[in-house]
This record gives structure tokens, sequence and C-alpha cells, in this order.
């Protein structure tokens, strides 16, 4: 398998962790996705890889392409019964040359290709490979050097109608991961009542530009939606 490039947000990760936050017309994403046979999945794609090109080319770092780890099911056909989560994860080789619609439509084939393999097998052998890391205590070792993923994206439908709690409106969801080991970098999008909320979660030693991120990932949604001809939120 061929590696991913080599990026200076790729290091060793601290305990420290700064998050920004962009939103976006969730309906406008996915009319575009749709006009171009992508996923909102796939457009997040994108959009995320789009902005970390463009803050590693003020750094004078130009990849052709970035892998994005994200998570799929891992159930199998005859898995109905079986009881727990069964997720895998899938790097995915976003291209970085291109129009959206373009890196767009290279990224649905990709997923869609990758999919009909990961799915069943993927979550067994990472969990396997994380096991025997653990058991001969090399786990934070790997992951500190691991050179499969530059970052992760998760992606998460949350509710279509708003909530309330304790008979206040809640206006916002936003969510959080914990990224770890060597990626500096990773987003996680959630859904919620017509708005996808995308958060970036960064080390600030690896990354300072977390203003200057968020920026870029907020100009690549409007980008994609000016592109997909359809009115930006």
């Amino acid at each position: 398998m061929d590696v991913p490039p080599r990026c200076s947000f790729n290091a060793p990760t601290g305990v420290r962790r700064v998050v920004g936050t962009v939103e976006v017309d969730l309906d406008a994403i996915r009319s575009v996705g749709r006009r171009w046979g992508a996923t909102v999945n796939d457009v997040l794609l994108v959009a995320t890889s789009g902005a970390l090109a463009d803050i590693l080319r003020t750094r004078g770092e130009y990849p052709a392409e970035l892998v994005i780890s994200v998570p799929v099911s891992a159930r199998g056909a005859n898995a109905d019964g079986e009881l727990g989560n069964q997720v895998g994860v899938m790097p995915v080789r976003v291209p970085l040359a291109g129009t959206p619609a373009q890196r767009s439509v290279s990224v649905s084939r990709s997923t869609r290709a990758q999919k009909s393999s990961v799915r069943g097998r993927s979550a067994t052998l990472i969990g396997l490979l994380f096991d025997v890391l653990a058991a001969i205590r090399i786990f934070r070792w790997f992951v500190d050097r691991q050179r499969l993923v530059n970052s992760f994206l998760s992606n998460l439908p949350g509710p279509s109608s708003p909530l309330r709690f304790a008979g206040a409106s809640v206006s916002a969801i936003v969510p959080l991961i914990v990224n770890t080991g060597n990626v500096g970098v990773a987003f996680v999008a959630l859904s919620y009542a017509g708005t996808l909320t995308v958060t970036i979660i960064v080390d600030p030693e690896l990354v300072p530009e977390v203003r200057e991120l968020t920026e870029a990932l907020h100009d690549q949604f409007q980008a994609i939606i000016a592109a997909g001809g359809t009115s930006a939120r």
C-alpha cells in the first residue's frame, strides 16, 4: 500500500487541543453532492482536504493528495443477529488538484470501490493489529509513528428536528472527538436541524493556525456550493 505524503502536522501530539467550528447548510451540501453523484461524506472529504492543503501551502508544502481515514460499517451481510457496534476504518486518498466537482467525483468513485472490499473485514483486521501492538506494549510507539493516514474525519447523523432540553431550545450541537498519535488535525461533522457543523480539533503545538484553518474550511464550503450552483447559506 502506498504511504501518504509526509506533512508537518503529522508528528507525535501532546496533551493540549484547540477547536474551531464551521457551520454550513446541510441541504446545500447534499444538493451539490447529488448533482455530482457524491455523498455528503464525499463532499466533506473534499472540503477538509482542501482546507488542509491551503494551510500546507503557506508552509511551503505541496502534496498531490492527502489520505484521510473515515469510519465505515464493518457488519457483514449475515450479522443481523449480532449485538454491538462493528466499525472499521477506511483510508481515502483525496486528490488536491482539479475543480471541486472533479475531486468529488474522484472521491465518490474511490469510496464506493473501497467500501465493498472493506466492509466486514477491516474491523477484525485492525482490531487484531491493535491487540497485538498492545500486547507487546508498542501501541503508543506505533500510533506516534504511523504512516497510514494524514487526518481523521467522522460524520455523524444527528436529529433532523430541533431539540429541547430542560425547557430550552437547543440551538446547536458541537461534536468532538479525540485525535491521538501523530495526527495533529482531525475533523468531526454532525448534522442537526438542517445545519452541518464541522469541528476542527488540532494540537496547537503542531497546528497553531486553527483560525486560518477554520477560515479555509469555510471558504472551501463556499467554493463547493458556488461550483454546484446552489446559493450559499
